[in-house]
């Protein structure tokens, strides 16, 4: 089955509001959140849809829990992310990563395929940016490369790829570093049409 996922609940309403939810199981809690699976129709095709959580340490286990009680092959992973200033409100596709052990103090980086449903003529406003996962990166409005951080991607793209589940990562730029989510929700959802459609294109 076809898997979707985010991290918190705002970044993923727009997809309940046009789903049947079929079942909804609480994957973990603490006192602070939840992971939450569903079990959506969609266009009339099924799909298991996951608010994953906040951090790593939370959403990781969340995701690999269900990984271990469903048959997934395929995952698309949506919601918001940090960068310069100069790329809040685009919404982009991520296929380079780059983390940090915090264990052995060593860098590394991941590369993932583009989906084979990835359409150039219609994502032409869509740019391929790389995500960093560092909690030291210099937050320069200077600066315009093409680069997303925030504090789930890369590892949980890392999951996925020793799960051998392919894998594809869009994120709407929403904020700087700076955490105004009232203006983060603002931009995320003028956005969510075109999330809309990418995730027709996935499930097919």
């Amino acid at each position: 089955m076809k898997l979707l996922a985010t991290f918190n609940y705002w970044e993923g309403e727009f997809l309940l509001k046009n789903s049947k939810i079929l079942n909804k199981e609480i994957i973990f809690k603490d006192k602070k959140q939840s992971s939450i699976l569903y079990q959506l129709e969609f266009n009339d095709k099924r799909v298991l849809f996951a608010f994953l959580g906040m951090t790593q340490i939370f959403s990781m286990p969340s995701l690999q829990k269900i990984i271990d009680n469903n048959k997934i092959d395929s995952a698309l992973v949506f919601g918001s992310a940090g960068s310069y200033e100069c790329n809040i409100g685009k919404i982009v596709i991520i296929n380079k990563f780059s983390y940090e052990n915090e264990i052995l103090k060593k860098y590394f980086d991941l590369e993932t395929k583009l989906p084979v449903w990835y359409k150039k003529n219609l994502f032409s406003k869509i740019e391929i940016f790389k995500s960093i996962s560092v909690n030291d990166i210099k937050k320069s409005d200077k600066d315009c490369q093409k680069i997303c951080f925030d504090m789930e991607s890369a590892e949980i793209a890392y999951l996925l790829k020793l799960n051998k589940i392919n894998s594809s990562f869009f994120r709407i730029v929403t904020d700087k570093g700076d955490i105004n989510f009232e203006k983060m929700k603002y931009i995320y959802k003028s956005n969510t049409d075109m999330l809309l459609k990418i995730i027709e294109l996935f499930i097919g």
